[in-house]
């Protein structure tokens, strides 16, 4: 349980964290806290740095939850409509992971094979609110107002719409199934993404197209909201409400 508390702090953090930090957070001795974190570098869950002697998530998560996808047979169905969205709409399609309220981990992603486009690369973390799929955890999550006031004030925007208007955009997220992030979080940016619900009905992952700011128009855009919505309920445990 110790190994797994350590995992899920520094799973929720933007920095790599030395033992001490770790000890002292998780309230572990420094003995014990030093074991764990080399039995997990040994094991790939960890990356340790020479350099700072700090350590932070290795790929052996991602492969982990990948492998966990893959006994369902979810993986592999998902790899054919990435793909499939990618090429359809010539943008980068991402299946992330949503990790205990905290994070977005992207555990796959597919490109379009264009000459010029937007690389996401497996592992890639990003705040629980960023972008078009922040908003779809957001929007079905069980955060408070209050709770997500603050994370949102928390969040660097390149453009952050009013705390209103946002609150006002997941009202529309859960109407239509799906949300578009236009430039807002990332200068030159649009994403598209829609959740994947697990059998308690919370949001477990989201499937999420990036692109190029003016690349489509909004007939287009919510064309491929809706297609990415249909991908993902497809691979839902159960449907929203």
């Amino acid at each position: 349980m110790q190994a797994l508390a350590v995992l899920r702090y520094l799973g929720n953090l933007d920095r790599p964290q030395g033992v001490t930090a770790i000890s002292r957070a998780l309230d572990i001795s420094p003995s014990s806290c030093f074991n764990i974190v080399r039995t997990l570098v040994a094991e790939g869950m960890l990356d340790f740095d020479q350099a700072d002697k700090s350590y932070a998530l290795g790929a052996g998560t991602v492969e982990l939850a990948q492998r966990g996808l893959a006994q369902s047979g979810m993986l592999t169905r998902l790899r054919q409509d990435l793909f499939r969205l990618a090429t359809d709409y010539q943008m980068t399609t991402s299946l992330f992971r949503v990790s205990h309220g905290e994070r977005l981990t992207a555990i796959a992603t597919a490109e379009s094979g264009a000459d010029t486009q937007i690389q996401i690369m497996v592992g890639h973390r990003a705040p629980i609110l960023a972008g078009a799929t922040g908003r779809c955890v957001a929007a079905f999550g069980s955060f408070s107002e209050a709770e997500l006031e603050r994370r949102f004030a928390d969040l660097r925007w390149h453009a952050a719409p009013r705390f209103a208007d946002f609150m006002a955009e997941l009202e529309q997220v859960r109407r239509d199934g799906y949300a578009i992030d236009q430039s807002q979080f990332l200068a030159g940016v649009t994403s598209a993404a829609a959740p994947i619900f697990d059998r308690t009905g919370a949001v477990a992952y989201c499937v999420a197209g990036t692109m190029f700011t003016g690349q489509h128009g909004v007939p287009t855009l919510r064309k491929i909201g809706e297609d990415i919505r249909a991908t993902a309920l497809r691979a839902s445990s159960s449907k929203p409400g």
